[in-house]
């Protein structure tokens, strides 16, 4: 009887022990309360120029944070045990912030529209949306990359990038947001940088089935796309075809085209086989 009392009370005293840990965790001086984990992403937001309509919810059972869609609603899910740690270890709430603002970015770059996918690229553009958010609510760069410095992996997994990646990533969106705030950038006064060394006098417009870009061709017959920021890039040059059955000829993503009299663009595919995959049209110019 004696050793069962000892016992039971050994077993008491840690389930109290736990209990009070758990008791910690809702008090109001934590961060990641319920108030304070909305609070913070709301202002993450405000600072994009958004309303919050993201639903936050505890999940003691995942290890840090998690966005995604379900039924076509936006959540983020964090665990308040990791928040705390990462705040009581790295000193800031900074750190917890810097989460928060990481899984903001997966839902506005577009990462959760597709379930379980996971990939690199798409965690470094999340850290560099989180460098860029906190400088400009006033994070220093040591706290933006706190949480990362102490939680990081130094060689990656296969769903996150190095450590030294995750950093650099984090660095490079706060130095933007710092770039963008010393020069006083204004959109109106922006102009467009001229490519020395592309001809952007177009006279048609490519387009291939299937691919919602535009692409266009010049009076040299260069091919030009434009990217995400605007920027002319060259991708193939037109020569003229040595046959009758074709104009002109271009390599393009390692594969051979031809176009014909009427402006239809044909894959010559293996053993002679022609495939009808696009179209020019011409550039319809302004008298003088």
């Amino acid at each position: 009887m004696h050793k069962f009392s000892l016992l039971f009370l050994l077993i008491l005293c840690i389930g109290v022990a736990r209990g009070q840990k758990n008791d910690t965790t809702g008090t109001e001086s934590n961060f990641v309360s319920d108030r304070d984990a909305k609070y913070a992403v709301s202002q993450i937001l405000l600072y994009c120029g958004l309303e919050p309509n993201f639903t936050i919810i505890v999940d003691f059972k995942i290890p840090n944070a998690q966005a995604y869609i379900y039924k076509k609603k936006r959540y983020i899910k964090y665990n308040p045990d990791f928040m705390n740690r990462i705040n009581d270890s790295t000193y800031t709430d900074w750190a917890a912030w810097s989460v928060l603002a990481h899984e903001i970015g997966h839902h506005l770059l577009g990462h959760t529209i597709e379930k379980f996918k996971f990939s690199h690229e798409n965690e470094l553009a999340a850290d560099h949306f989180s460098g860029f958010i906190l400088h400009k609510m006033g994070a220093t760069l040591e706290e933006s990359v706190a949480c990362i410095q102490k939680e990081g992996n130094l060689h990656g997994t296969k769903s996150h990038p190095s450590l030294e990646n995750r950093k650099q990533a984090i660095i490079d969106g706060w130095k933007q947001a710092e770039h963008l705030e010393q020069s006083d950038v204004c959109v109106n006064s922006l102009k467009y940088l001229e490519n020395n060394y592309l001809n952007e006098e177009f006279t048609h417009m490519l387009k291939f089935n299937g691919d919602l870009n535009s692409y266009y061709i010049n009076e040299i017959h260069q091919i030009i796309w434009y990217d995400n920021y605007g920027n002319a890039i060259l991708l193939s040059s037109l020569t003229k075809h040595s046959g009758k059955s074709y104009e002109w000829d271009f390599l393009f993503e390692n594969s051979l085209y031809s176009v014909d009299g009427s402006g239809k663009v044909w894959l010559m595919a293996a053993h002679g086989a022609t495939i009808l995959v696009g179209k020019t049209e011409a550039i319809a110019t302004e008298e003088p």
